[in-house]
């Protein structure tokens, strides 16, 4: 400690001089402040600790590739990604290992890229399917960065990755719903169009539920009547889309439907529409929701 009362590092260092007997006599030695350096070193200590803290607070492991090894330095958040909850070592994880958790489907496009960024000194970035042990599957982003030598050789790729497999969710969830609303509204046209078109009041219905069970890839659609002082509902009329075309399956459909107008105009009883959608039974290239 200086009079100011500034704190300084030393270093000292030094070799005993003995006499031929082997009594030693004097240390010669150098002494060097160090200070700067050790600053320098808790600076980085403090660097290290925050970026840590902001990687997992963002659960965003990363990881350090050495190329010519292929062998990696990593954190246990890139670790928990592929399912490991305790560290895997250094030399058992670099690309081959790699490959081998992604999604088959994603493993040759992922390596390639990433061995191409190698060659080309690129950055490289990407998002893949893992097949967790229990058969879940989710989904990882990857990015890395290469570093070379003096001479230009890729040596080491540092990078990082997260699960984003809950933003996959919502993606997946907001295109159906899309689709669900879309089908809606060309449904709810077709609805519309049929109700313009069609003079005749017996096929008028039977038009409108065609239009409903095809736009929403249902199996079949049907009509219940609730009443609401009993509660009891009971069932009018439906419409079968599997041979895709206007067949009534009901027990005198022509009688309930007339019935269920004439109880719809004095007692205003709610009319359900029931949608039964099986999956199989849509057009060629749809996807079901």
């Amino acid at each position: 400690m200086w009079p100011d009362g500034s704190v300084h590092w030393l270093a000292s260092r030094g070799s005993v001089y003995r006499k031929s007997e082997g009594k030693a006599t004097r240390i010669l030695g150098i002494v060097m402040d160090i200070t700067r350096r050790k600053q320098a070193e808790e600076t980085l200590r403090a660097t290290k600790a925050a970026l840590e803290f902001a990687l997992e607070s963002a659960k965003i492991g990363d990881w350090d590739l050495d190329l010519n090894s292929d062998t990696s330095c990593r954190s246990l958040r890139h670790d928990q990604c592929f399912v490991y909850n305790t560290p895997i070592p250094e030399a058992e994880w670099g690309i081959e290992v790699f490959s081998r958790h992604l999604h088959p489907k994603d493993r040759a496009r992922v390596v390639d890229s990433l061995r191409k960024a190698a060659q080309e000194l690129v950055d490289w970035g990407s998002e893949f399917r893992v097949i967790w042990p229990d058969g879940s599957l989710h989904w990882l982003k990857a990015r890395g960065s290469i570093y070379r030598t003096s001479e230009g050789k890729a040596t080491r790729m540092l990078g990082i990755v997260t699960d984003i497999t809950d933003r996959k969710q919502a993606e997946e969830t907001l295109r159906s719903s899309e689709t669900l609303a879309r089908r809606q509204v060309e449904a709810l046209k077709g609805a519309l169009d049929a109700l313009a078109m069609e003079s005749d009041p017996d096929r008028l219905v039977g038009h409108i539920l065609r239009t409903l069970t095809e736009q929403f890839w249902a199996h079949s659609s049907s009509v219940w009547r609730r009443n609401e002082p009993s509660e009891l509902v009971s069932f009018e009329f439906a419409f079968g889309a599997r041979e895709r075309a206007e067949v009534w399956n009901r027990i005198n459909a022509k009688a309930r439907f007339e019935r269920a107008i004439d109880a719809d105009m004095s007692t205003s009883a709610p009319i359900c529409l029931d949608l039964d959608l099986v999956p199989g039974l849509r057009p060629a290239g749809q996807r079901s929701r």
